[in-house]
């Protein structure tokens, strides 16, 4: 069965560099990428889209909806709520504050400066992914 993730990240090289590790991991996935938080804001709160991804990568650094507000919309929503959402940001966990919005999230991640560590992430992330989508059939 082909994985669905939402990626919504707005660094182009943070994008391409998802798109590669996962596709190096896996050939089994999809991945859809939306580059700006209003975006991705519409698109969870839209009642009447098919809402079917297995994960939402989340960057918390986006223009015009940030990625804090995007979390507590996907957990608020009864199409997304069950969704699998790791942040993914360059700041550390400490740094940000926001302490119960941050624990609404499955998994946190800082971004890693090494590709070997990125493929690490990703290939632990699919692992989480494919145990996820074995729990929820």
């Amino acid at each position: 069965m082909s994985k669905k993730i939402l990626v919504i990240e707005d660094d182009p090289g943070d994008q391409k560099l998802i798109q590669m590790v996962f596709n190096k991991v896996s050939n089994n996935i999809r991945i859809d990428i939306i580059d700006d938080g209003e975006l991705a804001f519409n698109r969870i709160k839209d009642e009447t889209s098919q809402f079917d991804y297995d994960m939402i990568i989340l960057d918390l650094n986006l223009p015009k909806v940030e990625g804090l507000t995007l979390l507590q919309a996907i957990k608020s929503s009864e199409i997304t709520k069950d969704v699998f959402v790791v942040i993914f940001t360059t700041a550390s966990r400490g740094s940000i504050g926001k302490d119960d919005v941050i624990e609404l999230a499955d998994a946190f991640f800082t971004k890693p400066s090494k590709l070997k560590e990125f493929v690490e992430l990703f290939s632990s992330l699919f692992e989480k992914l494919n145990k996820q989508v074995v729990k929820n059939v």
